[in-house]
Protein backbone atom coordinates (compact mmCIF):
# COMPACT_ATOMS: atom_id res chain seq x y z
CA UNK A 1 0.00 0.00 0.00
CA UNK A 2 1.24 3.04 -0.62
CA UNK A 3 1.49 5.71 1.42
CA UNK A 4 -0.70 8.70 1.37
CA UNK A 5 -0.06 11.76 -0.23
CA UNK A 6 -2.17 13.94 1.76
CA UNK A 7 0.03 13.35 4.85
CA UNK A 8 3.10 13.51 3.11
CA UNK A 9 1.52 16.91 2.14
CA UNK A 10 0.50 17.35 6.02
CA UNK A 11 4.32 17.19 6.65
CA UNK A 12 5.11 19.80 4.33
CA UNK A 13 2.88 22.06 5.68
CA UNK A 14 3.78 21.75 8.86
CA UNK A 15 7.23 21.76 8.39
CA UNK A 16 6.48 25.31 6.89
CA UNK A 17 5.08 26.70 9.85
CA UNK A 18 7.74 25.45 12.47
CA UNK A 19 9.13 28.67 12.46
CA UNK A 20 5.77 30.54 14.15
CA UNK A 21 5.56 27.84 17.07
CA UNK A 22 9.20 27.41 17.71
CA UNK A 23 11.21 30.61 17.07
CA UNK A 24 14.94 30.41 15.69
CA UNK A 25 17.70 31.31 18.21
CA UNK A 26 19.92 34.04 17.60
CA UNK A 27 23.60 33.60 16.73
CA UNK A 28 26.41 36.18 17.17
CA UNK A 29 29.80 34.84 16.76
CA UNK A 30 33.25 37.32 17.78
CA UNK A 31 36.63 35.71 16.64
CA UNK A 32 39.88 37.41 17.15
CA UNK A 33 41.82 37.36 13.88
CA UNK A 34 45.25 36.07 13.95
CA UNK A 35 44.56 34.58 17.78
CA UNK A 36 46.98 31.82 17.28
CA UNK A 37 45.74 28.28 17.10
CA UNK A 38 47.35 26.76 20.42
CA UNK A 39 44.56 23.95 21.14
CA UNK A 40 46.25 21.49 23.76
CA UNK A 41 44.22 21.24 27.22
CA UNK A 42 41.80 24.04 28.75
CA UNK A 43 40.79 25.11 31.64
CA UNK A 44 37.14 24.33 32.27
CA UNK A 45 35.33 27.19 34.71
CA UNK A 46 31.68 25.66 36.14
CA UNK A 47 28.68 27.34 34.40
CA UNK A 48 27.63 31.00 36.03
CA UNK A 49 25.40 33.44 35.77
CA UNK A 50 26.55 36.97 35.05
CA UNK A 51 26.42 37.65 38.91
CA UNK A 52 29.63 34.73 39.26
CA UNK A 53 26.95 32.43 40.94
CA UNK A 54 25.57 29.44 40.08
CA UNK A 55 22.68 29.45 37.77
CA UNK A 56 19.41 27.62 39.31
CA UNK A 57 17.84 24.89 37.60
CA UNK A 58 20.92 24.34 35.20
CA UNK A 59 22.53 21.10 36.06
CA UNK A 60 21.21 19.23 32.45
CA UNK A 61 22.72 22.49 31.10
CA UNK A 62 25.81 21.96 32.30
CA UNK A 63 26.51 18.08 31.74
CA UNK A 64 25.57 19.52 28.14
CA UNK A 65 28.08 21.99 27.85
CA UNK A 66 30.60 19.33 29.83
CA UNK A 67 30.11 17.36 27.02
CA UNK A 68 29.85 19.56 24.01
CA UNK A 69 33.06 20.55 25.18
CA UNK A 70 35.08 17.25 25.58
CA UNK A 71 33.64 16.85 21.94
CA UNK A 72 35.61 20.16 21.09
CA UNK A 73 38.94 19.51 22.93
CA UNK A 74 38.96 16.14 24.06
CA UNK A 75 37.57 15.08 27.68
CA UNK A 76 40.80 13.81 28.79
CA UNK A 77 42.47 17.37 27.94
CA UNK A 78 39.67 19.33 30.27
CA UNK A 79 41.09 20.61 33.23
CA UNK A 80 38.11 21.55 36.05
CA UNK A 81 38.41 24.49 37.73
CA UNK A 82 37.58 25.15 41.60
CA UNK A 83 34.35 25.93 41.73
CA UNK A 84 35.18 28.85 44.43
CA UNK A 85 36.77 30.64 41.62
CA UNK A 86 33.08 31.78 41.11
CA UNK A 87 33.25 34.42 43.73
CA UNK A 88 36.55 35.87 42.62
CA UNK A 89 36.10 39.72 41.92
CA UNK A 90 38.15 39.48 38.95
CA UNK A 91 36.58 37.14 37.50
CA UNK A 92 33.37 38.87 37.58
CA UNK A 93 35.32 41.54 35.36
CA UNK A 94 36.02 38.84 32.79
CA UNK A 95 32.72 37.66 32.61
CA UNK A 96 31.24 41.19 32.27
CA UNK A 97 33.41 41.18 29.06
CA UNK A 98 31.93 38.16 27.50
CA UNK A 99 28.67 39.89 27.12
CA UNK A 100 30.55 42.84 25.35
CA UNK A 101 32.68 41.74 22.38
CA UNK A 102 33.33 45.41 21.78
CA UNK A 103 35.16 45.19 25.36
CA UNK A 104 36.91 41.94 24.75
CA UNK A 105 40.21 43.51 23.52
CA UNK A 106 43.48 42.36 25.53
CA UNK A 107 43.17 42.35 29.35
CA UNK A 108 46.73 42.69 30.15
CA UNK A 109 46.44 46.07 31.92
CA UNK A 110 43.88 44.59 34.49
CA UNK A 111 46.01 43.57 37.73
CA UNK A 112 43.39 41.91 39.42
CA UNK A 113 42.43 39.43 36.02
CA UNK A 114 46.29 38.57 36.66
CA UNK A 115 46.69 38.16 40.23
CA UNK A 116 43.69 35.78 39.90
CA UNK A 117 45.13 33.83 36.37
CA UNK A 118 48.58 33.78 37.72
CA UNK A 119 48.27 31.19 40.40
CA UNK A 120 45.79 29.59 38.63
CA UNK A 121 47.73 28.54 35.69
CA UNK A 122 50.67 28.16 37.81
CA UNK A 123 48.55 25.34 39.39
CA UNK A 124 46.78 23.96 36.60
CA UNK A 125 49.00 25.06 33.17
CA UNK A 126 48.85 28.05 30.74
CA UNK A 127 45.81 27.23 29.05
CA UNK A 128 43.06 28.81 27.64
CA UNK A 129 39.95 29.24 29.64
CA UNK A 130 36.86 28.25 28.73
CA UNK A 131 33.87 29.59 30.22
CA UNK A 132 30.35 29.47 29.55
CA UNK A 133 27.70 32.39 31.35
CA UNK A 134 23.79 31.72 30.97
CA UNK A 135 21.03 34.80 31.85
CA UNK A 136 18.22 33.39 33.31
CA UNK A 137 16.69 29.14 33.18
CA UNK A 138 13.85 27.42 33.53
CA UNK A 139 11.41 29.00 35.41
CA UNK A 140 12.55 32.45 33.40
CA UNK A 141 11.97 30.82 30.09
CA UNK A 142 8.53 29.20 30.80
CA UNK A 143 7.44 33.03 31.89
CA UNK A 144 8.24 34.03 28.28
CA UNK A 145 11.65 36.02 29.51
CA UNK A 146 14.65 34.97 26.64
CA UNK A 147 17.48 32.92 28.24
CA UNK A 148 20.81 33.81 27.06
CA UNK A 149 23.95 31.73 26.98
CA UNK A 150 27.15 33.34 26.00
CA UNK A 151 30.48 30.76 25.41
CA UNK A 152 33.54 31.84 25.48
CA UNK A 153 37.38 30.88 24.88
CA UNK A 154 40.07 33.09 26.60
CA UNK A 155 43.48 33.15 25.88
CA UNK A 156 46.10 33.39 29.54
CA UNK A 157 48.72 33.78 27.10
CA UNK A 158 47.68 36.70 25.34
CA UNK A 159 45.03 38.00 27.94
CA UNK A 160 42.31 38.29 25.28
CA UNK A 161 39.58 36.33 24.17
CA UNK A 162 39.92 33.68 21.22
CA UNK A 163 36.47 33.70 20.35
CA UNK A 164 32.93 34.54 21.79
CA UNK A 165 29.45 32.54 20.67
CA UNK A 166 26.01 34.42 22.45
CA UNK A 167 22.98 32.90 21.27
CA UNK A 168 19.46 32.92 22.96
CA UNK A 169 16.14 31.23 23.62
CA UNK A 170 13.14 31.89 23.70
CA UNK A 171 9.45 29.92 24.62
CA UNK A 172 7.46 29.33 21.85
CA UNK A 173 3.70 27.46 21.75
CA UNK A 174 5.33 24.58 22.25
CA UNK A 175 8.80 25.07 22.78
CA UNK A 176 10.42 23.30 25.92
CA UNK A 177 13.10 24.34 28.56
CA UNK A 178 14.40 20.40 28.53
CA UNK A 179 15.08 20.66 24.37
CA UNK A 180 15.64 24.26 23.82
CA UNK A 181 18.38 24.23 25.93
CA UNK A 182 20.01 21.51 24.52
CA UNK A 183 19.64 23.58 21.06
CA UNK A 184 21.24 26.75 22.25
CA UNK A 185 23.87 24.49 23.44
CA UNK A 186 24.30 22.64 19.83
CA UNK A 187 23.82 25.35 17.52
CA UNK A 188 26.88 27.25 19.48
CA UNK A 189 28.97 24.36 19.30
CA UNK A 190 28.41 24.11 15.71
CA UNK A 191 29.56 27.15 15.49
CA UNK A 192 32.60 26.81 17.77
CA UNK A 193 33.48 23.83 15.89
CA UNK A 194 34.57 26.17 12.81
CA UNK A 195 36.55 28.40 14.76
CA UNK A 196 38.37 25.63 16.29
CA UNK A 197 39.01 22.87 14.08
CA UNK A 198 42.33 22.21 15.02
CA UNK A 199 41.18 21.38 18.63
CA UNK A 200 38.25 19.33 17.11
CA UNK A 201 41.38 17.25 15.25
CA UNK A 202 43.49 17.29 18.82
CA UNK A 203 40.18 15.76 20.69
CA UNK A 204 39.93 13.22 18.07
CA UNK A 205 43.71 12.23 18.16
CA UNK A 206 43.55 12.37 22.05
CA UNK A 207 40.93 9.55 22.34
CA UNK A 208 38.19 7.61 20.50
CA UNK A 209 35.05 9.61 19.92
CA UNK A 210 32.10 7.12 20.86
CA UNK A 211 30.76 5.88 17.64
CA UNK A 212 27.42 5.23 15.85
CA UNK A 213 25.96 1.96 17.53
CA UNK A 214 27.83 3.61 21.27
CA UNK A 215 25.94 6.67 21.17
CA UNK A 216 22.19 4.85 20.49
CA UNK A 217 23.12 2.21 22.79
CA UNK A 218 23.98 4.81 25.31
CA UNK A 219 21.18 6.96 24.44
CA UNK A 220 18.52 3.96 24.95
CA UNK A 221 20.03 3.29 28.27
CA UNK A 222 19.22 7.26 29.02
CA UNK A 223 16.04 6.87 27.72
CA UNK A 224 15.25 3.63 30.30
CA UNK A 225 16.48 5.30 32.81
CA UNK A 226 13.89 8.50 32.42
CA UNK A 227 16.86 10.89 31.47
CA UNK A 228 15.26 11.90 28.62
CA UNK A 229 17.19 15.21 28.09
CA UNK A 230 20.23 12.99 27.94
CA UNK A 231 18.97 10.39 25.49
CA UNK A 232 18.23 13.17 22.97
CA UNK A 233 21.74 14.53 22.86
CA UNK A 234 23.01 11.58 22.51
CA UNK A 235 20.73 10.19 19.71
CA UNK A 236 20.86 13.85 18.47
CA UNK A 237 25.12 12.95 18.24
CA UNK A 238 24.30 9.41 16.70
CA UNK A 239 22.35 10.96 13.28
CA UNK A 240 25.61 13.60 13.17
CA UNK A 241 27.38 10.14 12.03
CA UNK A 242 24.50 8.32 10.14
CA UNK A 243 21.16 9.85 8.98
CA UNK A 244 19.73 7.02 7.44
CA UNK A 245 18.67 4.68 10.40
CA UNK A 246 15.10 5.04 11.54
CA UNK A 247 15.37 3.62 14.55
CA UNK A 248 17.57 6.78 16.09
CA UNK A 249 15.26 9.27 14.71
CA UNK A 250 12.08 6.95 15.95
CA UNK A 251 14.26 6.79 20.02
CA UNK A 252 14.87 10.43 19.32
CA UNK A 253 11.29 11.29 18.75
CA UNK A 254 9.94 9.28 21.64
CA UNK A 255 12.34 11.31 23.77
CA UNK A 256 11.04 14.57 22.74
CA UNK A 257 7.46 13.65 23.12
CA UNK A 258 8.54 12.00 26.43
CA UNK A 259 9.58 15.98 27.34
CA UNK A 260 6.75 17.06 25.96
CA UNK A 261 7.88 18.81 22.66
CA UNK A 262 5.48 17.50 19.95
CA UNK A 263 6.80 19.25 17.02
CA UNK A 264 10.39 17.99 17.30
CA UNK A 265 9.05 14.93 17.94
CA UNK A 266 6.63 15.04 14.81
CA UNK A 267 9.55 16.06 12.63
CA UNK A 268 11.39 12.90 13.97
CA UNK A 269 8.67 10.65 13.12
CA UNK A 270 8.66 12.19 9.81
CA UNK A 271 12.16 11.80 9.44
CA UNK A 272 12.02 8.07 10.52
CA UNK A 273 8.70 7.44 8.42
CA UNK A 274 10.56 9.05 4.83
CA UNK A 275 13.43 6.38 5.32
CA UNK A 276 11.28 2.78 5.65
CA UNK A 277 9.83 0.68 2.93
CA UNK A 278 6.08 0.85 2.40
CA UNK A 279 5.90 -2.79 3.35
CA UNK A 280 7.53 -1.98 6.65
CA UNK A 281 5.36 -2.92 9.44
CA UNK A 282 6.73 0.20 11.65
CA UNK A 283 4.85 2.33 9.10
CA UNK A 284 1.83 1.94 11.61
CA UNK A 285 3.46 2.97 14.61
CA UNK A 286 5.18 5.91 13.08
CA UNK A 287 1.73 7.05 11.59
CA UNK A 288 -0.22 6.68 14.96
CA UNK A 289 2.97 8.49 16.64
CA UNK A 290 3.22 11.50 14.06
CA UNK A 291 -0.69 11.87 14.68
CA UNK A 292 -0.15 11.58 18.22
CA UNK A 293 1.96 14.64 17.71
CA UNK A 294 -0.02 16.49 15.91
CA UNK A 295 -2.34 16.33 18.23
CA UNK A 296 -0.79 17.65 21.41
CA UNK A 297 -0.12 20.42 19.18
CA UNK A 298 -3.90 20.90 18.25
CA UNK A 299 -3.74 19.83 14.85
CA UNK A 300 -6.62 17.58 14.85
CA UNK A 301 -7.17 18.11 11.08
CA UNK A 302 -3.73 16.88 9.90
CA UNK A 303 -3.53 13.99 13.50
CA UNK A 304 -6.66 12.60 11.62
CA UNK A 305 -5.45 12.00 8.26
CA UNK A 306 -2.30 10.08 10.46
CA UNK A 307 -4.79 7.68 12.57
CA UNK A 308 -7.17 7.15 9.19
CA UNK A 309 -3.79 6.35 7.58
CA UNK A 310 -2.22 3.97 10.74
CA UNK A 311 -5.69 2.29 10.71
CA UNK A 312 -5.37 1.33 6.57
CA UNK A 313 -1.62 0.35 7.07
CA UNK A 314 -3.06 -2.25 10.15
CA UNK A 315 -6.05 -3.63 7.93
CA UNK A 316 -2.94 -4.22 4.65
CA UNK A 317 -1.17 -6.20 7.07
CA UNK A 318 -4.01 -7.94 8.30
CA UNK A 319 -3.46 -6.64 11.99
CA UNK A 320 -6.61 -7.39 14.26
CA UNK A 321 -5.29 -5.51 17.47
CA UNK A 322 -2.13 -4.59 19.47
CA UNK A 323 -1.22 -1.05 21.12
CA UNK A 324 -1.10 0.82 17.56
CA UNK A 325 -3.96 0.06 16.48
CA UNK A 326 -5.75 0.78 19.63
CA UNK A 327 -4.05 4.30 19.86
CA UNK A 328 -4.79 5.66 16.20
CA UNK A 329 -8.85 4.34 16.67
CA UNK A 330 -8.86 6.24 20.12
CA UNK A 331 -6.77 9.28 18.46
CA UNK A 332 -9.48 9.12 15.28
CA UNK A 333 -12.30 9.22 17.49
CA UNK A 334 -11.03 12.12 19.79
CA UNK A 335 -10.01 13.83 16.06
CA UNK A 336 -14.18 13.25 15.06
CA UNK A 337 -15.51 14.01 18.03
CA UNK A 338 -13.90 17.53 18.14
CA UNK A 339 -15.05 18.19 14.54
CA UNK A 340 -18.48 17.57 16.18
CA UNK A 341 -19.31 14.27 14.21
CA UNK A 342 -20.01 12.48 16.92
CA UNK A 343 -21.84 9.25 15.15
CA UNK A 344 -18.35 8.44 13.50
CA UNK A 345 -16.08 9.66 16.77
CA UNK A 346 -18.66 6.84 18.16
CA UNK A 347 -17.93 4.19 16.13
CA UNK A 348 -14.23 4.45 16.58
CA UNK A 349 -14.35 4.70 20.16
CA UNK A 350 -16.17 1.31 20.34
CA UNK A 351 -13.24 -0.29 17.80
CA UNK A 352 -10.49 1.77 20.56
CA UNK A 353 -12.48 -0.02 22.97
CA UNK A 354 -12.43 -3.59 21.72
CA UNK A 355 -8.61 -3.10 21.36
CA UNK A 356 -8.03 -1.82 25.03
CA UNK A 357 -6.07 -4.75 27.15
CA UNK A 358 -6.85 -2.73 30.35
CA UNK A 359 -10.17 -3.21 32.52
CA UNK A 360 -10.19 0.63 34.05
CA UNK A 361 -9.17 1.87 30.41
CA UNK A 362 -11.87 0.26 28.79
CA UNK A 363 -14.63 1.21 31.20
CA UNK A 364 -13.42 4.85 30.93
CA UNK A 365 -13.99 4.67 27.24
CA UNK A 366 -17.54 2.98 27.07
CA UNK A 367 -18.26 6.03 29.91
CA UNK A 368 -17.73 8.48 27.55
CA UNK A 369 -19.19 6.62 25.05
CA UNK A 370 -22.31 6.94 26.51
CA UNK A 371 -21.79 10.42 27.47
CA UNK A 372 -21.56 11.15 23.59
CA UNK A 373 -24.64 9.32 23.10
CA UNK A 374 -27.08 11.25 25.15
CA UNK A 375 -25.58 14.19 23.17
CA UNK A 376 -26.06 12.89 19.72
Amino acid sequence: MKRSLLAIAGIAVLSAGCSLLSPKRPMNVYSRAGAPARTTRVILLPLLDFTGGRPADAKDLELTLRGKWGELYGAKNLVPAAAELAGNGALLELIRTLGNTGAAGPQRQDPQLRALLAPLTAKLGNYNLALAIVSGGKAGFDSGVPVRLHIGCFDTETFAWRWITRTAATKGKVSKWEVDSIGMVSDSFKRIAALEPAAAAAAGDSAAAPGYDQLVAAAAQSAARGSYSAAIGDYQKALELRTDDPEAHMGLADAFMRLDSPLDAEEEYSAAYELISDEDGRGVYLSERIGAALLRQKQYADAKVFFLQAVELAKDRGATGGKDLFNAYHGLAFCLEKDKDLRSAIKNYEKAAQLSDESARTAKILKHIRDLKRKR
